[in-house]
């Protein structure tokens, strides 16, 4: 079974093991997601250096402060596939909506202007709404300008994955659906088409089970595609497949090896 891990973070520890560990565990293909300006830089190094291996350049919500035109060279580099991680973020809010808004806003307008697509993060506390409410009508206009994009560790509601799938958006899902408390995510799993499906680690985070709580790595992403499997009646090497099709349909300037 050979895996993409659409969305990893590096965890700071030696690259060449970094990158063996998700080898050898069917991980063939990977793209690391820049949050800030040094982590685009570092994604830029790492997937300069091992084959199977795209980035993205971009600046996390909670970094908002920070200058996009530091990353905007980035955007041009050979093995750089997508925009992001990039979105809104009003559940810590680490940084100013008015912040948020406008970084939003000029990262996607990058994403068009390189025929690039975006990864989206958008968080929301509690039952309220106000981030999905804010990004959909962002990208909305994003999307009738012919951009595309993927909904990066999608927990929203029901109503705000049809809104999102309406406007061509791709959903990655993670640890997440393996939590005993994430039966949401599950439900949205089973809504989603299967031509639309990502499958993520967010490694350093959210690892699955049996490892919640620790460090994760794109060496779990099978046990992500192996539950997704098990929650869809799926055949999981033919899940597989699919979302490595889907992965390259949806990052189109990562070409297959």
């Amino acid at each position: 079974m050979k895996l993409f891990d659409t969305h990893a973070h590096l965890d700071g520890g030696d690259p060449a093991d970094f990158h063996r560990r998700a080898l050898a565990a069917g991980v063939d293909s990977m793209l690391i997601s820049g949050i800030n300006i040094e982590t685009s830089f570092a994604a830029m190094e790492f997937a300069s250096a091992f084959g199977g291996v795209w980035f993205s350049a971009g600046i996390h919500p909670h970094d908002a402060g920070e200058d996009f035109s530091r990353i905007c060279g980035l955007l041009n580099h050979a093995r750089c596939v997508a925009v992001g991680e990039t979105g809104l973020d009003y559940y810590y809010e680490l940084s100013d909506r008015r912040r948020q808004r406008p970084l939003l806003e000029i990262s996607l307008q990058a994403a068009l202007r390189l025929g690039l697509p975006a990864v989206i993060h958008c968080r929301d506390k509690g039952g309220a709404d106000g981030a999905y409410s804010d990004c959909h009508a962002i990208l909305k206009d994003f999307s009738l300008g012919g951009g595309r994009f993927v909904m990066h560790c999608f927990t929203g509601s029901r109503k705000w994955l049809d809104e999102f799938l309406l406007l061509g958006a791709y959903i990655g899902f993670g640890g997440i659906i393996t939590f005993s408390n994430g039966e949401n995510v599950r439900e949205l799993l089973r809504a989603a088409p299967d031509d639309r499906i990502l499958f993520e680690t967010d490694s350093p985070y959210l690892a699955p089970a049996p490892f919640r709580g620790k460090p994760n790595h794109p060496e779990y992403l099978h046990l992500i595609v192996e539950k997704a499997a098990s929650i869809l009646g799926r055949d999981v090497d033919d899940l597989a497949a699919k979302s490595v099709d889907n992965s390259f349909a949806m990052f189109t300037k990562a070409e297959r090896h």
